[in-house]
């Protein structure tokens, strides 16, 4: 029979045992949050070259530095090509899909306002034919810096946009901070990836109600039986027989409840109401309109199994209109704020209009 268990600050704490039944229904629910997987794969390649790039101070050897500034730009593509193909195939699979569209939207408009994007993924195209990614390596009091030449790299770089070569023909600077701008698309990479992963969770979940039934029951779950603010775990070891032997050390076969997918999942899907209409009346549920009339909904309701909050509400009845904005109520009120905070402004739009 497996227990629950917590991992805590490297410590396992026993919190109970498992039935089968329970047992089961947690795995169930841990596989249908775990196929956001797919999605955070597309980073970890990325993130792990990042790592690694960060380094690159201590590694004063430029065959080694070149290396890992490579290594990174190779990670950056893969991670913007496999997105565009995910989207692509997921937007022409389901009609109700905007998923690519979404993502040419986010691309375009990095693309467009960042420089250091623009120069990134031109330093990956060029180091793709067999260029250098830099020219030197400088230190100052504010630390090192990798460098490129900015006159060489516009010569020796025959396949470069017209976009890039108007801004460096701009620059009054005759070097290009190659780290800088790593960083700074780096982060930019990071806000991307959180914008297509909650997008696509949002669509996944209109056609598996499921995924966010079980990204719910998980937070629940670990409300209930959390202890020590530790991941919890299920353990298959018989722990009971390994202590009685007086084994000086235990292995433990586990399988973690996955709290961060499941609550990535509660967090990117909101419901919003935008409505229209010449009177107001109350809902016994979730908002609604009906014969003309907006019917404002309940604090806490049910929908699709799941209990929904509502964070925000407001009406502006000279232009007829209301809006409302519900999360899953298992949220705890740190994300509920933060959630809030970020819509205001579309409501306040919305009413506006």
């Amino acid at each position: 029979m497996s227990t629950l268990m917590e991992e805590s600050k490297g410590l396992y704490h026993i919190i109970r045992t498992l039935s089968p039944k329970e047992e089961n229904e947690i795995l169930n629910h841990a596989e249908n949050v775990n196929y956001i997987n797919k999605q955070i794969s597309f980073f970890l390649n990325l993130d792990t070259a990042y790592k690694e790039y960060l380094n690159w101070e201590s590694e004063r050897n430029h065959y080694k530095l070149e290396r890992f500034v490579i290594n990174y730009l190779s990670a950056f593509g893969e991670f913007i090509n496999k997105w565009a193909k995910y989207a692509k195939r997921k937007q022409k699979e389901n009609s109700y899909s905007v998923l690519f569209d979404y993502w040419e939207e986010l691309r375009t408009s990095l693309f467009d306002r960042s420089f250091e994007y623009k120069l990134v993924y031109e330093l990956r195209n060029y180091t793709q034919h067999g260029g250098e990614p830099f020219t030197s390596i400088t230190s100052s009091e504010n630390g090192d810096s990798i460098h490129m030449d900015k006159d060489f790299f516009i010569k020796d770089y025959t396949g470069m946009s017209k976009h890039l070569k108007r801004e460096l023909n701009k620059m009054d600077e005759k070097e290009i901070s190659v780290n800088n701008a790593i960083e700074k698309v780096n982060s930019e990479l990071y806000r991307l990836q959180e914008l297509m992963s909650s997008k696509s969770m949002e669509e996944e979940c209109e056609e598996n109600e499921e995924i966010l039934a079980s990204a719910v029951w998980i937070m629940d779950f670990y409300n209930k039986n959390q202890e020590n603010n530790g991941e919890l775990q299920i353990n298959f070891t018989d722990t009971t027989s390994a202590l009685i032997r007086g084994d000086d050390s235990l292995h433990f076969s586990t399988t973690e409840i996955p709290s961060k997918n499941a609550k990535f999942i509660a967090t990117s899907i909101k419901a919003e109401f935008y409505l229209r209409g010449e009177k107001f009346a109350k809902s016994p549920v979730l908002p609604f309109e009906l014969n003309n009339t907006i019917y404002r909904g309940k604090k806490v309701g049910f929908h699709r199994s799941i209990e929904w909050e509502q964070i925000l509400e407001s009406e502006n009845i000279k232009n007829k209109k209301y809006y409302a904005l519900y999360v899953p109520k298992v949220l705890n009120n740190e994300e509920k704020k933060r959630i809030r905070k970020e819509y205001l402004n579309t409501m306040r739009s919305y009413l506006k209009e």
